[in-house]
Formats: C-alpha cells, structure tokens, sequence
C-alpha cells in the first residue's frame, strides 16, 4: 500500500489528482477524494451534476501505452496487474451503495489513461480477470509483497489520450 504522506507517495497523489482534474473537464465529471489522512478502500467517487455515479481507484505508472500494450521498463505487457483486495474492496462499496465501480491508469509516459469500468451495477457484472497469487512490489515506497494479484486484459480498458 502507498503511503500517500511520505514524499515519494506525495508527489504520485499530486500528480494523480492533476491528471484526474484535467481530464474530469474534458468528460465533464467531477472527482470526489476521500482525505489523504485517512486511508480508505478506495479513491474516491465520481459525480455528474451532484449524481454519484461510480466509485474508483487510481494508479499513477511511469509507463506508457503502444500497440494495445502497457509498456515498463521496456517490456510489454497485455494485462494489467492490480493487488486483487483492491478489485474486492471497490465492489463491495459499489455494490453497497448501488454504483459502478472504475479502476484508471494513469501512463505518465505516453499521456494515456486506462479506464476499466471494474463493476457494471445496472448489469450485476464483474470484469473478467485472472488471479494468481504472486510476489511483487509492495508500492511505491520499495519493499515486497505475497499477495494475490488480479490481471485485467487491457484490450478491456477504455483508452484515453490526455
């Protein structure tokens, strides 16, 4: 997990809410955060003219988007990896409060946004996606993690150019 307070998780937070602004204009929605100083299980919730529509979580990558594919580090990469609790974590709430639930990318790199529409309330859906449980980066601050892991195919994912 990312702690938003420490200097390296502070300026991916700032960065996220900038991107997120500029493109809440563009689509003509607002972002809802919850405070920085309590954590959450989620990001937030968006709105359309004071309607809650979704909830979401969002993730800021030094990465870009080419041919279908995120790309790393140089690799790339046909699905998009996420901690699975946080796909579980943003349904439940969804479901709870009777929205859809929405994970976005941010590739810093290429200036893309990946939108997964997660959980479809209206239609009682989940995303397909895969789970494995695998060791990887605890977050931004280092550190490594067992954890179960979900992979979203980003052919799945709504592309947007900011």
């Amino acid at each position: 997990m990312l702690n938003v307070l420490t200097p390296n998780g502070k300026k991916y937070e700032d960065d996220t809410r900038k991107v997120l602004y500029d493109i809440s204009k563009k689509l003509g929605i607002d972002f809802c955060f919850f405070p920085l100083e309590s954590p959450s299980f989620v990001d937030g919730f968006i709105l359309k003219q004071d309607m809650l529509l979704s909830v979401f979580e969002a993730k800021f990558r030094n990465a870009s988007f080419s041919d279908g594919s995120m790309v790393f580090q140089g690799k790339k990469y046909s699905d998009y990896l996420i901690t699975a609790t946080k796909i579980d974590d943003g349904i439940r709430i969804a479901k709870k409060n009777k929205l859809n639930y929405h994970i976005f990318v941010i590739l810093a790199d290429s200036q893309h946004l990946l939108s997964f529409k997660i959980y479809d309330f209206l239609k009682n859906e989940t995303i397909k996606h895969k789970r494995t449980k695998t060791k990887t980066q605890f977050g931004a601050n280092g550190g490594i993690a067992n954890r179960v892991n979900a992979f979203i195919d980003i052919k799945l994912a709504k592309v947007i150019k900011y």
